[in-house]
């Protein structure tokens, strides 16, 4: 898949501050949409999953990543327990060799910045050219 972000990028991505990435189970066809943005006052990041059918806003906060952990959140609606958050804890868990039945898919936009992503190298980055140096 031409969005589909190689191991060696996909921290980066994650962590550039402004990523919207799709997690595919390529064996059960299983997907969730993720955001994670960065806090404005610290180095937290805030995790977000596609709960409707507006991919724009229909987003639900389910906790955040804080000293490179993932935390669930008691102010998050969704349970420790829903197939959503278990998927995205596994993930994070497993960020620095996630196995080749996953697929991490994003956007087309730039993981920091959020501009349309044009050139090939950005493509498979997820990060613009200028982007991708502030991030490394």
């Amino acid at each position: 898949m031409e969005n589909q972000l190689k191991n060696s990028d996909i921290k980066n991505f994650i962590f550039a501050g402004n990523a919207t990435f799709t997690l595919v189970n390529t064996l059960t066809k299983n997907r969730f949409t993720y955001k994670v943005r960065k806090s404005k006052e610290n180095d937290i990041f805030f995790v977000l999953v596609l709960t409707g059918s507006d991919n724009v806003s229909n987003y639900t906060f389910i906790g955040f990543i804080k000293n490179n952990k993932f935390f669930h959140s008691k102010k998050s609606r969704i349970s420790i327990d829903s197939v959503s958050f278990k998927a995205f804890n596994w993930f994070f868990h497993y960020i620095d060799s996630i196995p080749a039945i996953i697929d991490v898919l994003h956007e087309g936009k730039c993981g920091r910045c959020g501009r349309k992503l044009t050139t090939p190298e950005s493509i498979k980055r997820g990060l613009g050219p200028e982007c991708s140096n502030m991030v490394k």
